[in-house]
């Protein structure tokens, strides 16, 4: 959870903005990571430039706490 809110605050500090955060809860994973059978789902909608986006999935990257991510480009 403090984890997420992170992730959001440093979307806002770089000049973007947040926009719905969907917690999903915990669900069973597709297939095994690293011995876990279950983690907690998150969708974060977002707007930001370009190299704020990827800063901030390079973060996520480097978080332990983050098994997996995707961004996604939507509509321009």
């Amino acid at each position: 959870e403090s984890r997420v809110t992170q992730f959001a605050e440093q979307v806002t500090k770089n000049g973007g903005a947040v926009g719905n955060v969907e917690r999903m809860g915990k669900r069973r994973l597709a297939y095994e990571i690293n011995d876990l059978r279950e983690g907690y789902y998150i969708v974060m909608n977002f707007t930001s430039e370009a190299a704020n986006a990827k800063e901030l999935e390079r973060q996520m990257k480097l978080s332990e706490d983050v098994m997996r991510l995707m961004l996604v480009r939507t509509g321009a």
